[in-house]
């Protein structure tokens, strides 16, 4: 990919900070960062977070881009997560706007950050623009990053409102995002753009998927998500925590507890849900002890704001038993 020139004086437009997490896979990276570079109608400064790849992944990524002074190259003695990494990375930078994107991806187009940035600018109440992911190898919507209700899957190449945000490429609005906290890093992984979308909309912002930002995800047509037991704790985990965070009745955690723990021991996964529910417990508790964020107490009009947008439904008690029983793909208890 040709990369535009280094002078700063080229770049117009707004300042932009575009980050990037790694781990290893040094030439997808190297490919995300100059995609990065080619970006035009934004300044963007590449922040590269390493979380503790090989030597000689970040390395070779060193030597590519040791002239291009847009390129800020952090090495981290450990993994954050992609919550504490996303943290870290947007703390090293100061522009108004932070688009991430994940290093096994790249943009589609050279003016697809200057869109979601234009779409920011535009809008004051707009703190997150959520970019349209596309299966690198198929030219197809990736629709295992998808994370919005199915309903909305024919509105892919649309746009709408949304309630949250796909973490593989997304710009967000820097003072909204200090605003209400940034990322909780204990989460580490599975559910940190849910949590922080649903404070934000709580603070009074907006999400919006824009559809004419694009990035292309490299991941093979064929491959699924295999719920290994790490997985299904994390998600077990996190799901409760922050339910409780948003304030979710007792009882109401007391049943998902179940449901999670039913669905885990169908598909031999009962030992990383109990885990996950005993975790659980321990996170609520240090979030308490650590003085609660008041963007968490959704207000009810926020709540009534994300089920109207996420089309939310009454369930039968009945189907939400039978949606317990569903085998996940690849499963396998490794606690």
């Amino acid at each position: 990919m040709a990369i535009p020139t280094s002078d700063p004086t080229s770049c117009v437009g707004p300042d932009v900070d575009i980050i990037i997490l790694s781990y290893n896979r040094t030439q997808d990276t190297i490919a995300a960062v100059e995609s990065a570079l080619a970006q035009q109608g934004v300044a963007p400064t590449v922040i590269l977070f390493d979380q503790n790849s090989t030597a000689d992944c970040i390395d070779t990524i060193q030597a590519r881009f040791a002239d291009e002074p847009r390129v800020r190259i952090h090495r981290s003695p450990r993994n954050l997560g992609v919550a504490g990494g996303r943290n870290a990375a947007t703390r090293l930078g100061s522009s108004r706007y932070v688009v991430a994107l994940d290093n096994d991806a790249i943009f589609e187009h050279e003016d697809t950050v200057a869109l979601a940035v234009g779409a920011l600018e535009k809008d004051a109440t707009l703190a997150v623009v959520a970019f349209r992911v596309m299966n690198y190898f198929n030219g197809e919507d990736d629709w295992q990053s998808w994370c919005y209700p199915a309903a909305l899957k024919p509105q892919a190449a649309f746009g709408f409102e949304a309630t949250q945000y796909c973490g593989c490429s997304h710009a967000i609005r820097r003072a909204a995002f200090e605003q209400v906290g940034g990322y909780d890093e204990s989460l580490f992984f599975l559910g940190e753009e849910k949590d922080l979308s649903y404070r934000l909309i709580n603070a009074g912002y907006r999400l919006r998927y824009l559809a004419t930002a694009v990035v292309r995800h490299k991941v093979q047509p064929e491959k699924r998500v295999a719920w290994t037991g790490g997985r299904y704790f994390y998600a077990v985990r996190n799901s409760l925590y922050m339910e409780y965070k948003f304030g979710t009745s007792a009882a109401t955690l007391a049943m998902s507890a179940a449901a999670w723990t039913l669905k885990g021991a169908y598909n031999g996964l009962v030992f990383s849900a109990l885990r996950g529910v005993a975790a659980s417990v321990g996170l609520a508790a240090r979030y308490r002890q650590a003085g609660r964020n008041p963007y968490y107490r959704l207000a009810p009009t926020t709540r009534q704001q994300i089920q109207v947008l996420e089309k939310v439904t009454p369930e039968p008690l009945g189907r939400k038993i039978r949606r317990q029983f569903v085998k996940l793909s690849g499963h396998r208890d490794t606690a």
